[in-house]
């Protein structure tokens, strides 16, 4: 396995390609070709962070071009000097004020929308697991603060505030009180980052009144899903998290397929 700097990966797989590529597919082959020992629970994230960062130091002196958002190419004709270029691949460093997710998503830095109610184990260790992309770390969101919507099928019927206790354990009381039984999927929307060894940290933003109206555009895109805003892929991508079924879930079907089995001998 090949062990590249994330420069060097993004570089390689744009430099491959006939085409200008999303910084999620960009991420998926790097992963697909085992340039990096490591990716995190973040890869898409960085991609599209060490990409942005190049540009914004480097402005058209960038190695990278943006064709639209979150899409790029590497920049033809560029006039560096082979020590310009040999630093600018190897850095591995990102301007700790430079934060891809304040720019396109306003206060919501990470979230899941439309995540299956079966697919979670609801107990006192209850685990709200998702991932970025194939084969990168599993996050657990249960202790996640933000927003989350109840539904019964697309319909939905609750909308509820965590700040003081993880959206996870908020769910599981929902499992039990006068809504138990009417939501079987829910949506979420957290405050917390989510740093690459798959941690959730607190970035202590400032609020600003530009990052209010973002957030709430956002929100509302996200959750309403209006057909001539909404560009899949685009603008929301390094935030959103796709559903892993929690491994708990798939021991007790097993349990259950084999008491089926052994039952089913008996008679």
């Amino acid at each position: 396995m090949k062990n590249k700097s994330w420069m060097e990966a993004i570089i390689e797989v744009l430099n491959s390609s006939k085409k200008e590529m999303h910084y999620e597919e960009i991420a998926e082959e790097i992963i697909k070709r085992k340039l990096r020992n490591k990716v995190g629970a973040t890869p898409a994230s960085s991609v599209n962070k060490y990409i942005n960062s190049n540009l914004n130091e480097f402005k058209n002196k960038s190695l990278f071009e943006k064709v639209e958002r979150g899409i790029y190419k590497l920049r033809k004709n560029l006039e560096l000097t082979p020590k310009e270029k040999q630093d600018m691949v190897k850095n591995e460093n990102i301007s700790p004020q430079f934060n891809v997710s304040d720019e396109t998503f306003g206060l919501i830095k990470s979230f899941g929308v439309y995540w299956e109610r079966e697919d979670v184990a609801w107990n006192a260790n209850v685990k709200l697991l998702g991932t970025q992309t194939s084969n990168s770390k599993p996050v657990n969101f249960s202790n996640q603060n933000g927003l989350y919507i109840l539904y019964d099928g697309r319909t939905c019927i609750y909308v509820g505030l965590c700040v003081n206790q993880g959206i996870g354990e908020r769910l599981l009381q929902h499992t039990k009180d006068r809504l138990r039984g009417r939501w079987d999927r829910f949506s979420w929307f957290g405050f917390l980052s989510v740093s690459e060894n798959g941690t959730l940290v607190d970035e202590n933003n400032k609020i600003t009144l530009d990052l209010c109206i973002k957030t709430m555009e956002s929100l509302l895109i996200e959750s309403l899903e209006p057909p001539l805003n909404r560009k899949r892929g685009q603008d929301f991508g390094e935030n959103e998290w796709i559903q892993e079924s929690d491994p708990e879930i798939e021991k007790r079907k097993e349990k259950q397929l084999l008491e089926k089995m052994v039952k089913q001998l008996k008679e």
